[in-house]
């Protein structure tokens, strides 16, 4: 079963969790993680039968850069998770082709 206890039974970060150490500080890794941030918009590109993401466009909830717009090119893949309310409504987003 999947939890996020580590060995002396204590609470830890979904993070440490299931992110290999080596992965999240490597120096010049291909994972960009970006807390506290809400996905505003997605870009797809392609015919209406394949259709792949271009752009996550994506605003800062907190600290100087509140409300402050972002975007990031995707170049692979992207896997974006906002918790039990966050995620339905990045489902909900309307895309854009």
């Amino acid at each position: 079963m999947d939890m996020t206890l580590d060995e002396n039974r204590e609470r830890m970060a979904t993070s440490r969790a299931f992110l290999p150490v080596k992965l999240v500080h490597a120096p010049k890794g291909n994972l960009t993680i970006c807390p506290e941030m809400i996905i505003t918009r997605i870009e797809f590109s392609g015919n209406r039968e394949i259709k792949r993401a271009e752009r996550v466009h994506f605003q800062s909830k907190y600290g100087q850069s509140s409300g402050r717009s972002f975007s990031a090119r995707i170049k692979k893949e992207a896997i974006l998770c906002s918790g039990a309310f966050g995620s339905p409504q990045v489902l909900m987003l309307r895309f854009v082709l």
